[in-house]
């Protein structure tokens, strides 16, 4: 972590909280003590919308033919070929569920995001990542469906029992050695719901807070800590992350074969029905030893 990023991090947020992120950034045996005092400050800092939503009933809606959504926001034309191919793969498997691909020329046709959102992504101070975070809860919120990032590669059909759960993410087993404060109970990249989703409601309120008042990102994975906390503080967000059944236990292995360009464990992998999403990047290469791209 650059100086110039610990002293705006310092000013805003004071010693006790920056110290175990800084700490951590090197560190990875010190994730606890910076999940501690992240978690502290969030929720002593935002306790308002932790209280609204203590006291709001669930208003889900179960809807047919719900979207996939997924955004690359220069427009799929200009999206890398990794990216093409993950659009190809949502396509080819989706059924009956259309693919809606968001970008800045259509975003205005289903998500409406405050002018400070579009300001600070302006002055770099937040990330596009970080405002897909917003977009995608606003997008199941309001239409429900399934949200994939632009690098998730379907493997297999889509199963259809996934459009008519309350809500539904990838999911493995409890893992305490995962320094991400998911611990595998979620993932940020993949999650379906239907739109009125409670725990939707909850994130995406939470990180229009958070980015109204705080000006510079305090850790990367805030997504994950908005999670975290609605998985603490709101009894039914935790019931409804503790009913999605564990899934797609091989996610992140697609990505390891094709980096270290074991071809032959690709097709069987692909294959097995288990495995229907696995997670991918466009910012490397997948080659096999021969030289030959993985697409």
């Amino acid at each position: 972590m650059k100086l110039t990023q610990i002293a705006k991090i310092y000013n805003e947020y004071g010693f006790k909280t920056t110290f175990p992120v800084v700490l951590a950034s090197s560190f990875k045996s010190a994730s606890n003590l910076q999940h501690r005092a992240v978690m502290k400050y969030l929720k002593r800092k935002y306790a308002y919308v932790i209280e609204k939503y203590k006291s709001l009933k669930p208003e889900h809606k179960i809807s047919q033919n719900m979207p996939l959504w997924s955004m690359w926001w220069q427009g799929e034309e200009n999206a890398p070929e990794i990216v093409k191919l993950c659009f190809a793969r949502m396509r080819e498997y989706s059924g009956n569920h259309d693919l809606r691909i968001i970008t800045q020329e259509n975003f205005r046709d289903y998500v409406y995001l405050p002018d400070y959102v579009f300001e600070k992504v302006r002055a770099k101070k937040m990330t596009l990542n970080a405002m897909a975070n917003i977009l995608r809860e606003h997008l199941l919120l309001k239409h429900g469906g399934l949200w994939l990032d632009s690098t998730i590669y379907v493997a297999n059909h889509i199963p259809e029992d996934i459009f008519t759960r309350e809500f539904y993410t990838i999911r493995r087993e409890f893992n305490t050695h995962d320094k991400n404060i998911s611990h595998g109970r979620w993932s940020t990249f993949l999650q379906a719901a239907q739109a009125g989703n409670i725990l939707c409601g909850f994130l995406h309120e939470f990180l229009l807070e958070y980015w109204k008042h705080q000006e510079n990102l305090l850790v990367y994975f805030l997504f994950d800590y908005a999670f975290a906390i609605a998985y603490d503080e709101l009894p039914l967000c935790r019931e409804i992350l503790d009913s999605v059944p564990l899934n797609n236990p091989n996610v992140y292995e697609l990505e390891n074969i094709m980096q270290s360009g074991r071809d032959s464990e690709f097709a069987k992998l692909r294959s097995d029905p288990e495995n229907v999403f696995f997670k991918l990047t466009w910012k490397k290469a997948y080659t096999n030893p021969s030289g030959k791209t993985f697409l």
